[in-house]
């Protein structure tokens, strides 16, 4: 087992719930804290979690879909490098607010089935130019669609701690 340097904060997406394999994949590399969200009823989710943050002392993220969405903005609030699947970025009014106030440009690993029809690759590669990222890289995986086999999420994962520890 590595020397579990970083705490992750794992952000499940918007119909789903948390995974306990995925959780123990992360926790392999990580020591690693989580929260089941209805994003339906719960209206305060990135106050909830921005705040998990800080009181965890969290200083890696991994989100997917919806989750990948709130890890990229949360990781650029906190500095905080993120591992993104399928991030289902929205052109809301908060966001484009934020992200003119914002210029933190953590490390993001995108993630991207090109067979995914939820949300679509394209979308996210013209949101990652709109936003004139600077420090990422993006995995296309061309069998892969919106959910995230747990081959894929544990390869990934070990890539992006690897990647981070350098």
């Amino acid at each position: 087992m590595e020397n579990k340097k970083h705490i992750s904060l794992y952000i499940h997406g918007l119909d789903s719930s948390v995974n306990q394999k995925k959780i123990e994949i992360i926790q392999y590399h990580s020591e690693t804290v989580y929260l089941n969200i209805n994003y339906y009823e719960e209206k305060n989710t990135y106050m909830i979690l921005s705040n998990l943050i800080k009181k965890e002392k969290v200083n890696c993220l991994i989100g997917s879909s919806f989750g990948g969405m709130l890890a990229y903005w949360l990781g650029k609030e906190h500095n905080i490098p993120s591992l993104l699947f399928n991030p289902g970025f929205r052109k809301e009014e908060i966001i484009n607010s934020f992200k003119k106030n914002n210029l933190n440009y953590p490390y993001n690993l995108i993630i991207l089935g090109e067979n995914d029809t939820v949300v679509r690759p394209q979308s996210v590669l013209d949101f990652i130019d709109e936003m004139n990222e600077k420090n990422y890289d993006i995995l296309k995986i061309s069998k892969l669609g919106h959910r995230i086999d747990l081959t894929t999420f544990e390869k990934t994962v070990c890539d992006f701690y690897q990647k981070i520890n350098l």
